[in-house]
């Protein structure tokens, strides 16, 4: 799967503009908060009409640079790459990196979790099985949605929707 084509399925996932009061998100459009597009944007804040109005070019753009080029996900193994940057999406490209460091701690390469895709985190991936690492990385995507629930007991009305995304990044069901 291209990086192209994994970032035009995260937006068809995300879908179009949503401000849900429950979405500690807020505003969102194409799965770019309020914060990402200020952030992408170099200014302080956007608007809800900004977000509202964000076109998939500009989103597309926000993916490739936020959530692939700069933490560094386009270098690891292709079949890693979409659950990865999925992940990054959720919970932040530096939680994402930690969690496969987990998932790769698991697999028998420990490694410093340091939330870094540096030489020690690719060598590892690379030399791991793709398959059983996407399950592990599954576990470990749960395991972030049961403490964010936890912490924020009102987030668990999207639990539905984390585990069957989840299940589907892991190889299980359509995409």
């Amino acid at each position: 799967m291209s990086l192209d084509e994994i970032i035009d399925g995260i937006i068809d996932r995300e879908g179009g503009f949503v401000n849900d009061p429950l979405d500690h998100g807020g505003a969102t459009n194409m799965g770019i908060t309020l914060r990402t597009l200020a952030n992408a944007r170099g200014v302080d804040a956007v608007t809800e009409s900004d977000v509202r109005a964000l076109g998939r070019e500009e989103a597309r753009t926000i993916y490739r640079k936020s959530y692939i080029a700069s933490p560094g996900f386009d270098r690891l193994p292709g079949g890693l790459q979409e659950p990865v940057v999925d992940m990054g999406v959720l919970f932040g490209p530096h939680r994402a990196a930690k969690a496969l460091q987990a998932a790769l701690c698991l697999a028998g390469y420990c490694l410093a979790d340091d939330g870094i895709i540096g030489p020690q985190t690719l060598a590892a991936a690379k030399d791991a099985n793709v398959y059983d690492l996407k399950q592990l990385l599954m576990i470990e995507r749960l395991a972030l949605h049961v403490e964010r629930i936890r912490q924020e007991p009102d987030q668990a009305r999207f639990a539905l929707g984390w585990v069957n995304r989840a299940l589907r990044m892991a190889g299980y069901g359509s995409r």
